[in-house]
């Protein structure tokens, strides 16, 4: 049976609308109610992930793993050859060849029909999030703030997805593993992020020195004045953002990993 023939069926419109009706990933409202979707149409990794999980994808042993998709697909093929079977046998028979089939098997081929294209719907949807995501996510990474708080080592270095670095973006050698800061509006664009620690440790005990002369000079005015003396600096008097201009500049003892064969 063609797929024109079934399009005009009744059953392959009841089926298709009772289909999408069921569809998690095509009805917001059902993604909660169902613990393996919950919250995972919310994010790239978890989109992909169904996405992956409907048309199939290698595992990290490089096995194909069959998508919903193919199994669909099968599914499909083996009603076909049910009524090729049927129609073979009914000639075989003395019988003129039947044009559509007995209403059971009809009803199956609608409704494998009609969930092979739900599945093409729900893939068009999941891709078309994945580019909206994409376009948010870049455009986060865009107006992300680098170095602003200074050198913090403050992020995720070891997400394989994005890892960030007080706002800077990573990258690592491919066949050395070794991370770098990889990100044209920092000034440390280039830098190991191991020596980037190394700088940052620096830095932060520099800071510190400067904030323990502040809060002297601060106690000895106090007792001058004969006030309470403060134990520790308040947040109105401790830095908070910073310009790269007031930041340290990139060592030259420093190998710069984006001028050398990464």
């Amino acid at each position: 049976m063609k797929t024109e023939q079934i399009y005009k069926e009744p059953q392959y419109k009841k089926f298709l609308k009772q289909k999408r009706e069921q569809s998690i990933v095509l009805n917001k409202d059902k993604q909660d109610q169902d613990y393996r979707y919950a919250g995972s149409t919310n994010t790239l990794k978890g989109i992909k992930g169904i996405l992956d999980e409907i048309q199939g994808a290698h595992d990290y042993r490089g096995r194909l793993n069959t998508g919903l998709v193919e199994i669909a697909q099968d599914e499909l093929v083996e009603i076909r050859h049910r009524w090729e079977d049927y129609k073979y046998k009914r000639v075989r028979a003395g019988y003129e060849e039947p044009l559509k089939p007995d209403n059971e098997l009809l009803e199956a081929f609608c409704e494998a029909q009609a969930r092979l294209d739900v599945f093409a719907e729900e893939v068009a949807h999941l891709e078309k999030e994945i580019k909206r995501l994409e376009k948010e996510y870049e455009q986060r990474r865009a107006n992300r703030e680098v170095l602003t708080g200074g050198l913090k080592c403050a992020g995720t270095p070891e997400k394989p997805v994005d890892p960030l670095m007080d706002g800077q973006r990573l990258s690592r050698c491919p066949d050395t593993e070794i991370l770098y800061i990889d990100d044209e509006q920092s000034k440390y664009d280039g830098m190991k992020v191991s020596d980037y620690r190394k700088l940052s440790a620096r830095w932060n005990e520099e800071m510190s020195k400067k904030d323990k002369a502040k809060l002297k000079k601060m106690q000895q005015e106090a007792w001058e004045k004969g006030e309470t003396a403060p134990t520790k600096l308040g947040k109105t008097f401790r830095r908070r953002t910073y310009k790269q201009s007031e930041l340290p500049d990139f060592p030259k003892e420093y190998e710069n990993m984006k001028k050398v064969k990464v």
